[in-house]
């Protein structure tokens, strides 16, 4: 039925067979055609403006309204329900465009939390590195401790032998004299 009372249309409202398919959900409309006013739900609106395309004369019968008349009333109801569904089709890409705004700024905090992780590794592994350059160099120093330290036993125990030698040759030298 929409198709209908589109095709008479032509170009009036852009493409009307994306329009035609918006149908009845076209709930919100601008309150003037310019928008300048606030967009408002459809049953919300003034009746001024369905006062405009009604006739100041009561209609006991349609068949008694002049067919230019009745044409008239039929292209405005069109583009009424053409602007609505306009509006209803804007108001729904507004919709998808705060999710698609919303999705993107999770996407830049989950990009920021990896990032943060990330330098927080880097961070950590250049304290290990340098923890591990502090910890080979005190091996070295330790390994340099022990290497002195068994030179020093191995000293002391060569002078131990070599004073009980001693020791043992005063001792017979003391024998063969007395």
């Amino acid at each position: 039925m929409y198709m209908e009372h589109y095709s008479n249309l032509g170009s009036i409202g852009g493409n009307v067979s994306n329009l035609a398919s918006l149908g009845k959900h076209a709930a919100i409309l601008p309150a003037s055609s310019s928008g300048q006013k606030d967009m408002m739900p459809a049953d919300q609106r003034p009746n001024d403006v369905e006062a405009s395309f009604t006739p100041s004369k009561p209609i006991e019968d349609e068949s008694s309204m002049k067919p230019s008349m009745k044409d008239e009333l039929y292209s405005l109801e069109s583009i009424v329900r053409i602007k609505e569904a306009e509006a209803w089709m804007f108001q729904s890409r507004a919709n998808d465009a705060r999710g698609e705004a919303r999705s993107l700024r999770h996407l830049a905090r989950l990009k920021r939390e990896k990032l943060e992780k990330e330098y927080s590794k880097k961070v950590s592994r250049l304290c290990l590195q340098e923890t591990e350059e502090r910890r080979r160099k005190k091996s070295e120093e330790l390994k340099t401790l022990e290497k002195s330290h068994h030179d020093y036993y191995k000293m002391k125990m060569k002078m131990h032998m070599e004073l009980a030698g001693l020791l043992s040759r005063m001792e017979a030298a003391k024998q063969l004299l007395v």
